[in-house]
């Protein structure tokens, strides 16, 4: 294999090799220079092309894999290749947790299967194994489901529980037939870092200080907005957890359960068993609960029960899928919530989103162009951009961390709540877009990743 610093410099991957030579496709016009380097590393005739007709990133990362670009891995699955499928299934699942990955695909192709893991948000390969080994992990898949692995022209759902490091981890399989066979998206609930306090999803003293000044009250309402995948659950997980002292009756009503804490009452949405945030919510008030958790906000009946729990007495989270703490007020109106409704519950509302941070050991500085300065008002300094090194598996980023949007409901809010007058520029807020580039602007992240969120 050309080696993978090689390859990312020169931006080549091979496409295939066949009776003694190799073709190679560049991401630019190939230079006789990098021709002659292949021919001497590889030993191979070589044929180099570039052509729009293959997507050199999509061939590079799945290519490039992570077992292809790790040696320690690489080692590891070519011993359990050795071994039967059980010992291969239970092998990606275990990496899918050593990732901290929250979904694992299987996608089948025309002679092999790929699978990939979703890592701070984005979607990795892990590896290609061959179509026999494929179909015989989607039976296994099939079978720790329940479903029947005679069934293979329909969606299918199912899920299964798995104990890793002597942790067992709910995995919920979505499996959709495809022109080239069976896709499976396994979507892993609570595989996390041990995350136990406030400082450990990224609040600042003052933040901190904020959120907890709330949430000790008696009754309130506190809302938590951001896209799917922004940590709502994280960060919701996290003050329950704080809260959760063995003096008060928590209930929690979630969908799907993906965090198991000990001493909360959680119970899960269910369609089937008519199990509706919104009609469970009735018996939940009747359990003498001091702290209820609304998994999300996804219509009228739902919204005005968790208002009205807020009003008698009860401390009350939930979660919506809204872009900022002003637009969640908007999204209530539109569920038909009035004003005075809203603020005389409302008390906290923290947007977030989860953003790629940059990996120390290859981040570089540059010069950021005029443009886009001028664009963002930004500082005419140097910052720094994603690279890609075999630490961070060529992707540039290490990990994440949660950004935060807080907008305390004081008087002043209420007064413009109520006469449907606020918007970001008439109250004492640090929006999202600032803090996003504060964090550009630290060295934490690359401009590329805060401007899908600004």
């Amino acid at each position: 294999m050309i080696d993978y610093s090689y390859a990312f410099s020169n931006k080549i991957v091979p496409l295939h090799q066949e009776n003694g030579s190799i073709t190679i496709l560049s991401k630019y016009e190939p230079s006789d220079k990098i021709k002659s380097e292949l021919q001497k590393l590889t030993d191979k005739n070589i044929n180099v092309i570039q052509s729009p007709v293959y997507n050199f990133d999509k061939y590079f990362e799945e290519y490039y894999s992570i077992v292809e670009t790790n040696l320690d891995i690489k080692r590891e699955f070519e011993d359990i290749l050795k071994s039967d499928i059980d010992a291969l299934f239970t092998y990606i699942l275990k990496k899918a947790q050593d990732f901290l990955s929250s979904d694992i695909h299987i996608i089948g192709e025309e002679k092999s299967f790929i699978i990939k893991f979703r890592i701070n948000s984005i979607l990795r390969s892990f590896v290609k194994i061959d179509i026999n080994r494929g179909e015989s992990l989607i039976r296994i898949i099939k079978l720790k489901s329940n479903i029947d692995i005679s069934r293979t022209l329909t969606p299918l759902e199912g899920r299964f529980d798995f104990v890793i490091n002597s942790q067992s981890i709910d995995y919920r399989v979505s499996i959709m037939p495809t022109i080239s066979g069976e896709k499976i998206s396994i979507r892993i609930l609570g595989n996390t870092r041990k995350i136990y306090t406030l400082r450990d999803i990224g609040l600042n003293c003052e933040e901190e200080k904020i959120i907890k000044e709330k949430i000790n009250k008696n009754a309130g309402f506190i809302l938590i907005t951001g896209a799917t995948g922004s940590g709502k659950s994280t960060t919701l997980f996290t003050m329950l957890h704080y809260l959760n002292d063995g003096t008060k009756n928590i209930i929690s009503i979630e969908d799907p359960v993906e965090y198991k804490i000990d001493g909360v009452t959680q119970i899960a949405v269910s369609k089937e068993k008519n199990i509706e945030f919104h009609n469970v919510l009735r018996f939940v008030l009747r359990q003498d609960p001091q702290i209820i958790n609304i998994g999300e906000i996804r219509d009228e009946e739902t919204a005005k029960l968790a208002i009205s729990s807020a009003n008698t007495g009860h401390l009350v989270f939930s979660t919506m899928h809204t872009n900022s703490s002003v637009s969640s007020i908007q999204r209530l109106h539109d569920l038909g919530l009035e004003g005075f409704e809203v603020v005389s519950a409302l008390s906290l509302i923290i947007s977030q989103r989860l953003i790629r941070v940059l990996c120390p050991h290859c981040k570089q500085e540059y010069e950021v162009k005029k443009e886009i300065l001028n664009y963002y008002g930004l500082e005419d300094k140097y910052y720094f951009k994603a690279v890609g090194c075999n630490e961070c598996y060529g992707s540039g980023y290490i990990t994440q961390k949660a950004v935060f949007e807080i907008l305390v409901v004081d008087d002043n809010v209420r007064k413009l709540i109520k006469n449907g007058e606020i918007n970001e520029d008439n109250i004492n807020i640090r929006t999202l877009k600032q803090k996003l580039l504060d964090e550009f602007a630290k060295g934490e992240t690359s401009i590329e990743e805060i401007s899908k969120y600004i």
